[in-house]
């Protein structure tokens, strides 16, 4: 593998431990992570709009699993500080200001990662 780890948005010595060297479940956890994350960023967006702060809850609660999974620290920092905002109900400019920053860390997570299938 020749992937540039330089700013790197996710921890890839992690990743690489979660599966053991084990290349196809490796491309499955990123293809997994890439399409799921797709869709949440998708309905989070939705649910911001709609001031929906249950949904955000659950929709940031799912994302900040999916990165801690996969080693995405900067978006567990901004999921877990998303779902304090939206378990107080205050603050929408706040979610939405840390949800433009986590389309941002998500989006290059993404990328980082498609360089490994």
């Amino acid at each position: 593998m020749s992937v540039s780890l330089d700013n790197c948005y996710f921890d890839p010595s992690y990743l690489f431990s979660v599966v053991g060297g084990d290349q196809e479940t490796l491309k499955a956890i990123i293809n997994a992570f890439i399409n799921s994350g797709s869709i949440l960023v998708l309905e989070l967006q939705k649910a911001i709009q709609k001031k929906e702060y249950e949904t955000i809850k659950r929709q940031v609660h799912s994302m900040k699993g999916m990165a801690c999974a996969i080693g995405v620290s900067r978006i567990v920092a901004l999921a877990v500080s998303m779902e304090k905002c939206a378990m107080d109900e205050i603050g929408l400019l706040e979610i939405e200001r840390l949800f433009a920053q986590m389309q941002f860390e998500f989006n290059q997570a993404r990328h980082q990662l498609s360089l490994f299938l």
